[in-house]
C-alpha cells in the first residue's frame, strides 16, 4: 500500500465544467494507494480485486439509457437500487427498473457494494460508522441495499465526466467506485486539489467524497469497436430521507 500525505488542497485554476488532460496532475497513481489530508483519510484507491471478477459480463448484458447533460455532453447510463421521489411526476420514493426487471442482475450488484462496504470498514471505519447511522436514521430500510450503508449507484459507460461536484447525496460520506474495462486507453480520474489522476485500471475499487472534492474523467480512447468502460458508482441519496 502507498500512502500520500497532504497538508492542504493545492491551489488550482480549473474551471467547472472544463474537460480533463492528463496534465492537470503531476502524480497518475496506479498501485493500492491511500490519501490523507492533515492525518484523515480522504480517498482510498485498490487495485485487481477478484471480488468484481463476473460483473463485466453483468454490465454487458444491461440496456442502457441514453442522454444529455446540460454541458451537451451525452452519456450513457442505468441507474440501480433506490430512487427518490419525483414531484412532477407525482412519482414516490420506488425501487429502479433494475431491481423490478433484471432481479439477478441486481442481486449481483448488491453483493458487490456489500465488498465495498467491508473496503469502506477496513480504511475509515470511523466515517462508515457515521454514514450508516445517518441512513439507519433518516432512512427507510426498505429504501437501502443490503450493506445497509448505500442506498443507490449508477453504471456510467464510456462517460468521460467533465469536472463537477457530485450533487445529492449526505454530506461529508465517502461514494465507493468498481471500474471496468477492456481496450481503453485514457479514461482517467483527475482530481487537481490533490495533484493526482487515478489510474481506474480494470477491477479496481476507489472510495472519495465526490461531493466536496472536483473531480472528472480525462479523454477515453476505444482501442477496438468493442472496447468497454464502465464504471458502477454506489452513494447515499439525501432525498430519499423525505419519501412520506
Amino acid at each position: 500500500m502507498k500512502y500520500l500525505d497532504l497538508d492542504k488542497p493545492i491551489e488550482h485554476n480549473l474551471k467547472l465544467g472544463a474537460v480533463p488532460t492528463e496534465d492537470h496532475y503531476q502524480n497518475l497513481i496506479k498501485e493500492d494507494t491511500i490519501i490523507k489530508m492533515a492525518g484523515k483519510p480522504i480517498l482510498v484507491y485498490l487495485t485487481n480485486r477478484n471480488e468484481f471478477s463476473n460483473l463485466m459480463q453483468l454490465c454487458n448484458e444491461l440496456p442502457y439509457d441514453s442522454s444529455e447533460r446540460a454541458s451537451g455532453l451525452l452519456t450513457i447510463s442505468r441507474i440501480f437500487g433506490y430512487a427518490p421521489r419525483n414531484t412532477m411526476r407525482k412519482l414516490p420514493c420506488r425501487a429502479t427498473q433494475t431491481i423490478i426487471k433484471f432481479p439477478e442482475h441486481h442481486k449481483q450488484l448488491e453483493k458487490a457494494g456489500s465488498y465495498l462496504t467491508e473496503f469502506y470498514r477496513l480504511y475509515n471505519p470511523e466515517q462508515l460508522g457515521k454514514h450508516k447511522e445517518l441512513t439507519q436514521k433518516n432512512n427507510s430500510v426498505s429504501y437501502t441495499l443490503p450493506d445497509g450503508v448505500f442506498t443507490s449507484g449508477i453504471i456510467n459507460v464510456n462517460n468521460a465526466l467533465r469536472y463537477h461536484y457530485d450533487s445529492g447525496n449526505y454530506n461529508d460520506v465517502w461514494s465507493a467506485m468498481i471500474t471496468l474495462k477492456k481496450d481503453i486507453a485514457g479514461g482517467y480520474l483527475s482530481i487537481p486539489e490533490l495533484g493526482v489522476g487515478i489510474e481506474l485500471s480494470h477491477k479496481s475499487a476507489l472510495f472519495f467524497d465526490g461531493q466536496s472534492i472536483m473531480h472528472g474523467v480525462t479523454p477515453i480512447t476505444r482501442l477496438k469497436k468493442e472496447s468497454k468502460r464502465y464504471t458502477i458508482v454506489y452513494y447515499s441519496l439525501a432525498r430519499l430521507w423525505a419519501c412520506l
